[in-house]
């Protein structure tokens, strides 16, 4: 009832008005209060986890900032410590032209240091050649830099993979065709599609010539190609990135939207910043901010052709199998089901593509609160039944937290919501197995700073193939190799690279990760050890 009336503006104060109806019904009608209470504790839960849910859809934009400080620090000290040697002393080159443009510029410009380098990166000269061997060396830092925050291991490109490309982005923007049972999954092995059998059966009962049903279920089938090809077309072309110096770039990515412009008199800008810097960090720190600065031109970007071209594309299968129906000389009585069926997935995929717009943001602070350790296992759970239609209404899904009083620190809960969250679209995507036969149990516990968690579901018996055994042996080989960097970011099927590769972040210390079938269940057991620096909740 509370649902169908117009006095509330949404869910969240329908289950607040509830809990407020419990808490005084505790005291009119005291022989029944645990029931009340027990009610009112399930509703904070649920209103607690929708929320951790909205955080998590605010913050899909990422970089581990502090693992990049680390991980250069390793590699470049030395090379920074040798050119600053070489460098000092050199003081200015009036006779340098490229270096006389940069410093006119930002004497003249009338805009902030910050945004300056960006105005360079897109400003070209003919003789831009490299000068001095310090020029040559600040170069590869500079690069360096650059390429780890794009492409390193706690990058922006590995975030991007494994919060949008890998399954997030498709699922999201599928859900609604797949709740109106419009779009089939391809054949193994091939690119034509599964025929709908739920609208064959459907229309079957309705419909006196079969000839019209075959026509409609072959639109039906070119309506799931041409869907696909689009959100393919957003995942593999244009949510890349493509790194531009002097007009050169590497061929790849073309229409990639994450695109890095850089110029010799942006790397003369930030050189001649550099003589200033007294450490290593502030370089880093600087040669980031621009970075971000570039990010933010590219997210604007992004949401542009998100919400006029790819807006445009998305609707036309849509268009073509609505007309395609009507072509047809079939009464409403017979196609009218469909037709609104057809009608609702196109605003349902509207408002989602929407979400996805949404997400193109970034936010350089995370204010999160010490959670406890089921909390992330939640948000995943949800997420998964919002996001991937055939887990709407799994109820097989549970969690027991060995120590339910310990708190993890709040700047791991994003990573690993998006663990638990790969970890539960793995169980529902490749068990083998309808949602009303999937079990999933996780068991997890945090003691003395360290955290375990161990994950199993059930799978269906033509799962437990040699080949697919084969396939986790290599896995598990490929990740003690350490390749799960260069892997997770080519979206690769399974997502257990993924789930290394957060772990492995350096917020966690001694990181492991065991999978392997045992019986009838695929089980995943992780975890790591935490410093207790973590319990700061801040970052970039």
């Amino acid at each position: 009832i509370m649902r169908q009336t117009i006095l509330y503006r949404g869910t969240r104060e329908i289950e607040e008005a509830r809990i407020k109806v419990c808490q005084l019904l505790v005291e009119l009608d005291p022989p029944r209060a645990s029931t009340y209470l027990e009610e009112i504790k399930e509703r904070v839960k649920q209103l607690e986890i929708a929320k951790g849910t909205t955080l998590m859809e605010q913050s899909k934009v990422y970089v581990d900032i502090e693992a990049i400080r680390r991980s250069l620090r390793t590699r470049l000290a030395d090379s920074y410590a040798r050119y600053k040697g070489a460098s000092h002393g050199t003081g200015s080159r009036p006779n340098d032209i490229p270096y006389f443009i940069t410093k006119v510029l930002s004497q003249s410009v009338d805009t902030t240091a910050a945004s300056l380098p960006l105005l360079l990166a897109d400003l070209h000269i003919v003789d831009g050649a490299l000068g001095s061997e310090a020029d040559v060396q600040f170069q590869a830092l500079f690069s360096e830099v650059t390429n780890e925050f794009l492409r390193g291991a706690h990058g922006l490109n590995a975030y991007l993979s494994t919060r949008i490309r890998h399954g997030t982005l498709a699922n999201t923007l599928r859900k609604p065709v797949a709740d109106e049972r419009l779009v089939t999954s391809r054949e193994e092995g091939k690119a034509s599609y599964l025929r709908n059998i739920f609208w064959k059966d459907y229309l079957l009962q309705k419909m006196a010539h079969r000839h019209e049903c075959e026509v409609i279920l072959d639109a039906l089938d070119v309506f799931s190609s041409e869907f696909d090809a689009v959100v393919e077309h957003i995942k593999d072309k244009l949510i890349q990135i493509k790194v531009i110096h002097e007009f050169k770039d590497a061929g790849e990515n073309r229409e990639a939207l994450f695109v890095y412009r850089s110029s010799n008199l942006e790397r003369l800008f930030v050189q001649d910043w550099d003589r200033s810097a007294s450490s290593m960090d502030e370089f880093v720190d600087r040669c980031v901010d621009i970075l971000w600065e570039k990010t933010d031109r590219n997210l604007v970007t992004v949401q542009r052709v998100l919400n006029t071209e790819i807006r445009e594309r998305l609707m036309l299968p849509f268009a073509t199998l609505t007309n395609r129906i009507n072509s047809l000389s079939v009464g409403t009585q017979e196609v009218g089901d469909l037709l609104n069926a057809v009608g609702r997935a196109r605003t349902g995929t509207q408002s989602k593509l929407g979400l996805v717009i949404s997400w193109f943001r970034r936010s350089e602070v995370y204010d999160r609160q010490d959670y406890a350790p089921e909390f992330p296992f939640n948000i995943a759970l949800n997420m998964t039944k919002n996001i991937i239609s055939a887990a709407a209404a799994w109820s097989g899904a549970s969690i027991r937290s060995k120590t339910p009083r310990s708190l993890m620190p709040g700047r791991t809960l994003d990573g690993m919501v998006y663990v638990f969250y790969g970890l539960l679209e793995n169980a529902v995507l490749r068990s083998g197995l309808e949602a009303a036969e999937l079990s999933l149990t996780a068991e997890v516990a945090l003691l003395d700073g360290v955290f375990s968690a161990r994950v199993s579901n059930s799978v269906a018996p033509s799962r437990l193939t040699a080949a697919e055994k084969d396939k986790i042996e290599t896995l598990r080989d490929s990740i003690r190799r350490n390749e799960s960097s260069g892997r997770a970011q080519l979206d690769s099927r399974s997502g257990l690279h993924k789930i290394w590769l957060t772990i492995n972040s350096p917020i966690y210390k001694e990181p492991h990760l065991e999978f392997f079938y045992s019986d009838m269940t695929f089980v995943v057991v992780f975890g790591f050890n935490l410093e207790a620096s973590n319990a700061e909740c801040s970052d970039h």
